[in-house]
């Protein structure tokens, strides 16, 4: 499941434990076989679109202070044991901040889903130099963005 945001086509995908956010389908034959597995993709896509928006209103309704934000990136970009990996960090967590103060965030600003938004937008547009990471790069997003889930149970915990 790849929810398209339409400010700038970001997938958000998230690991809703009640809705399934991928599946398979098998190659059927049979025009039957063929209109069961579309009903099936269907109903597993309405089941996570419901589930997603639910989970977007709640997080939009909770808001955050400096501390909470503080405490979310030192979890998320944490210190490292060497100088030249803080510098890296450092230009990390510049870029992170460039993405939550995004004019196309504006409107949840503050809030748990404008967290959130950031991040996924942290993680989509990440800088790739050649085809073979940008397809790389596409695949993680369709699994699921390790980041983004990581960012999501902490926001979740906050």
């Amino acid at each position: 499941m790849m929810p398209i945001r339409q400010v700038c086509t970001n997938g958000l995908n998230l690991p809703i434990k009640s809705a399934a956010r991928k599946w398979h389908l098998p190659h059927v034959c049979t025009v039957q076989d063929k209109m069961l597995d579309a009903k099936r993709t269907l109903q597993q896509a309405g089941k996570y679109m419901e589930e997603l928006n639910w989970r977007a209103e709640t997080l939009v309704a909770v808001k955050l202070g400096k501390n909470d934000l503080r405490r979310f990136v030192e979890k998320m970009f944490p210190a490292e044991d060497t100088d030249r990996k803080n510098n890296r960090v450092k230009r990390e967590i510049e870029r992170f901040w460039d993405c939550y103060v995004a004019d196309d965030l504006a409107n949840f600003k503050g809030t748990k889903w404008g967290l959130l938004l950031a991040v996924s937008d942290y993680v989509t547009h990440k800088p790739v130099r050649t085809t073979r990471q940008r397809e790389m790069h596409f695949s993680r997003m369709m699994e699921g963005h390790e980041l983004l889930d990581t960012a999501y149970s902490l926001i979740n915990t906050m």
